[in-house]
């Protein structure tokens, strides 16, 4: 009965089938499962179906089987993997039920085996793309996260997770704002029912504010899902509020301000300028400054743009209003920087009524003098005492107002304190700085200006100008003076909430009118990126920007501090070891595998190099290929160790990254003597290295090249039994037109290797199942040439080097790549591309099947004097007729 419906079902179907016994072993196979497998129906009707499994899925296999047999099912369907003849993977699609016999015994299993192998390549691709995708949103610096119509976050990258944690489980409505359900305002709910983009911007329960994209899409299966982009602004609205305050207090100041070019042009006025002026804003902006001044005034503009720009200045002139009327100005101007650019800021004051009242009281003055010019000799000294305290009075309260003016409009971060040491100014810059406002810190003493730099209540650059303390100065790597004026550098680890900064300080001294010290004043500029930059220029200076070691500067500085003793404390270091080493075949790697390939081995080299490095010691890369170690107290025997161990770490290296051998040649020095120099002993090494180079040269590239060979085969499973029936036909042909033998053991190692330039060909186009676009033609042409240099860079492949360039050459002139004709074309590259071509066409491809032997034959002929030789291809049929 099993073997009937056996029968029935192994008809004409693409479904491979396995009839087995009770104890697992194979009765009867049909044709589609022995062509899965390989193995003919004798072969497989000697075997258990295990030996078909493969190891890692006979206990599952089995189990099935198990429960089966117990009547816990009456089939089960499983994905499975067997092994193939030819030992490779084919993934397999299990139908698996029982056959009883009359009496409802378990009789036969019968086994359907549909091939899924094509498809499980293409899930294990499009995870591997996943991934890929994945972790390149890891790397945006915006949160970037997945919602699915249930509303739960199906993915979500780095940034949103720093933001936010892992979302696990949790609809977003929950982890991000703390509801219990959505909500008909969220953006994915608005998204998934229009279906169309959405932004807005959103306040998170921790008060941070994002600007949020949404994006609706299916993907392949149908889902919908929701692409949702969020990116913090929360620094940006600060600004902006700030910015917003700054704009008001501009606008309402009863002063006039004014933004000057540093040639004169009005760049900017507020709206008391407007008023005061008589223009209106657009008239103003599209005038000079000089415009604005009386006549008899314009001759002094220069010099006072020149000093406000360099000093800042605080002095009196006369402006015109619109209608012509001039009028007494105070001009408070400043130079500063804005967009790269130099620009008076000009706070100015209408001074008429003042002046009006100085004039009145002028006149009074002098009547009151004419009046009474008869008072006593005692009080008129008294009244001038009584007006030069006033006026002095009047200077120092000016002089006051000027220097808190000043202050409040410069870009760097100050302070000033009285005498007392008790703040008595606080700018702007520095309240952005610390976060301190004026209304805080203006008459606080008791050093509590250093508490957001240092953090704790000290002593700095400002009280070193009022008291003088040698000690203060020690609290500082360098003070620089400059006159009156301190300057020095500093890191303060409190400042920007803890994050600390490096700042430049400047300290000057508060004179009074008779040049007495009557306070202090501290700029403090942040110099972080600054000295960040020093720091990476100094480092990119002295490393191999690609192995991160040393670079060569680096290295000969430090062979002449060696050799003069500056890394001594008291001598000369007395023995020094060189060690030099250079890559072997590393311009073959470059040329096959690219740059980058040789880039990682280069990299690894610095990684054996650092490993084996001891205390005290130095590695650098000194050229393309060549790295350097200098050891100090290192004698002859301990530079051999280091030179074991790099061998060692070598060999370790090989063993687990097979896919390309790393090789270096080795030579060493020691100075032992002070006379001799430590360039004469880098040379020393160097020719010893350069030895070892000539020894290892040609097993390198043999080695790199076998390498080659065995990656070409792991990629292309067809390449080692292709070129096997190569080889086997090429003789035969050789052997017909009467080939002299060592022709003919070049022309085998022809056959296995003339494809060895396909390696540097990407796995894209190699193994493409359709028809090449012209691009990738244009690419698939370029393994000759590869393949060329490959072979002159081992010499057991020189000999056939030319015939690898030349094997795809036409007899007609139309191959490729040096378009030869007839027999300009080796004969050997003939021969191969008969035998090339017959191999080929009677061979299965992933984009076809094989021809039939006799269709060759056919196309061999119609190609003949075209594409072969036709003579060749006249000698080579027989050949064929007898094989067959």
């Amino acid at each position: 009965m099993g073997c009937f419906i056996f029968d029935k079902c192994s008809g004409n179907t693409a479904i491979g089938i396995i009839l087995v016994d009770m104890q697992g072993n194979i009765l009867e196979s049909n044709p589609e499962l022995q062509e899965m497998v390989g193995y003919s129906e004798e072969e497989l009707c000697h075997m258990a179906l295990t030996d078909l499994t493969h190891p890692d899925d006979i206990s599952k296999d089995l189990t099935l089987y198990k429960e089966l047999l117990a009547g816990k099912s009456n089939f089960f369907l499983t994905e499975k993997r067997y092994i193939r003849k030819n030992c490779r993977i084919l993934w397999a699609r299990l139908n698996a039920f029982l056959l009883r016999g009359n009496q409802g015994e378990p009789k036969f299993a019968m086994y359907m085996v549909e091939d899924i192998t094509r498809r499980k390549i293409i899930e294990q691709n499009l995870e591997s793309e996943r991934k890929n995708l994945f972790s390149i949103l890891d790397q945006f610096p915006v949160c970037i996260y997945l919602v699915a119509s249930n509303h739960t976050i199906r993915y979500a990258n780095k940034c949103f997770q720093e933001y936010f944690g892992v979302p696990g489980d949790r609809p977003c409505y929950d982890l991000l704002y703390g509801r219990a359900e959505p909500c008909r305002e969220c953006m994915p709910f608005k998204t998934f029912h229009t279906k169309n983009p959405q932004h807005q911007q959103r306040i998170y329960p921790d008060k941070q504010i994002f600007e949020v994209y949404s994006y609706y899409f299916t993907d392949a299966d149908g889902t919908s899902m929701i692409l949702v982009l969020a990116i913090d602004i929360t620094e940006r609205k600060k600004a902006e509020i700030v910015l917003n305050r700054y704009k008001i207090l501009y606008e309402q100041a009863r002063d006039i301000i004014l933004f000057v070019r540093r040639d004169g042009k009005i760049m900017e006025a507020n709206d008391s300028a407007v008023k005061t002026y008589g223009y209106s804003r657009d008239e103003l902006l599209s005038m000079n400054i000089y415009d604005l001044r009386a006549e008899e005034t314009v001759s002094f503009v220069e010099s006072q743009m020149d000093e406000a720009n360099h000093d800042g200045i605080l002095f009196e002139t006369v402006h015109q209003h619109k209608n012509g009327t001039t009028f007494p100005v105070e001009v408070n101007s400043q130079g500063t920087a804005i967009d790269n650019q130099r620009i008076l800021l000009s706070v100015i004051r209408n001074i008429a009524e003042r002046k009006r009242m100085e004039d009145s009281l002028r006149l009074t003055n002098e009547e009151l003098e004419a009046s009474y010019e008869e008072i006593a000799a005692a009080e008129e000294e008294l009244r001038q005492k009584f007006e030069e305290l006033q006026l002095a009075e009047e200077e120092l309260h000016t002089a006051h107002q000027q220097l808190l003016d000043i202050l409040e409009f410069l870009p760097d971060a100050t302070f000033a304190v009285g005498k007392d040491k008790r703040i008595i100014a606080w700018n702007r810059a520095i309240e952005e700085m610390t976060g301190l406002s004026k209304a805080d810190m203006i008459g606080k003493g008791d050093y509590v200006y250093t508490v957001p730099f240092y953090g704790i209540q000290r002593p700095c650059l400002i009280d070193l100008i009022i008291s003088g303390e040698k000690e203060i100065e020690l609290l500082y790597d360098c003070v620089e003076r400059r006159g009156e004026t301190l300057f020095s550098e500093v890191f303060v680890p409190s400042l920007f909430e803890g994050k600390g900064a490096y700042i430049w300080i400047k300290a000057s001294p508060l004179l009074d009118g008779n040049g007495n010290v009557v306070g202090a004043i501290e700029s403090i500029r942040d110099i972080t990126e600054r000295k960040r930059t020093e720091e990476q220029l100094k480092y990119l200076s002295l490393h191999d920007p690609l192995t991160k070691l040393y670079n060569r500067a680096y290295f000969e500085e430090e062979m002449r501090r060696l050799e003069d003793g500056r890394r001594a404390p008291v001598s000369i270091i007395l023995p020094v070891s060189i060690i030099l080493c250079d890559v072997d075949g590393l311009k073959l790697v470059n040329d096959t595998f690219g740059h980058e390939s040789g880039d990682n081995l280069l990299k690894a080299v610095a990684g054996v190099v650092g490993e084996s490095l001891g205390s005290g010691n130095m590695a650098a890369r000194i050229g393309g290929d060549e790295f350097a170690l200098l050891l100090p107290d290192c004698d002859a025997d301990a530079a051999k160790n280091a030179c074991d161990r790099i061998r060692f770490l070598l060999s370790n290296y090989n063993s687990t990254n097979p896919d390309i051998p790393l090789s270096l040649s080795i030579g060493f020095a020691t100075r032992n003597d002070a006379s001799v120099k430590i360039s004469d002993i880098f040379k020393e090494a160097d020719n010893k290295m350069y030895r070892e180079k000539l020894h290892h040269s040609q097993s390198a590239r043999s080695a790199i090249v076998q390498t080659l060979l065995k990656a070409l085969e792991a990629r292309d499973y067809s390449t080692e039994e292709h070129a096997d029936r190569l080889q086997s036909l090429v003789v035969e042909l050789a052997v017909a037109i009467d080939l002299p033998e060592h022709r003919i053991t070049d022309l085998r190692l022809f056959a296995q290797f003339h494809d060895i330039g396909k390696v540097g060909i990407p796995d894209r186009i190699l193994l493409k199942p359709g028809a090449l676009t012209p691009e990738e033609v244009s690419e698939m042409r370029r393994h000759c040439g590869i393949g060329y240099r490959i072979a002159i860079s081992s010499p057991d492949l020189v000999p056939i080097a030319d015939w690898i360039l030349k094997h795809h050459e036409w007899w007609n002139g139309d191959g490729y790549p040096l378009g030869l004709k007839g027999e300009e074309i080796p004969l050997e590259c003939r021969i191969l591309a008969i035998v090339d071509a017959y191999d080929a066409m009677t061979s299965d491809r992933p984009y076809r099947r094989a021809m039939s032997h006799e269709k060759a034959v056919m196309e061999l002929k119609r190609f003949a004097g075209i594409q072969f030789d036709p003579l060749l291809v006249n000698s080579f049929e027989p050949l064929l007729k007898k094989d067959r």
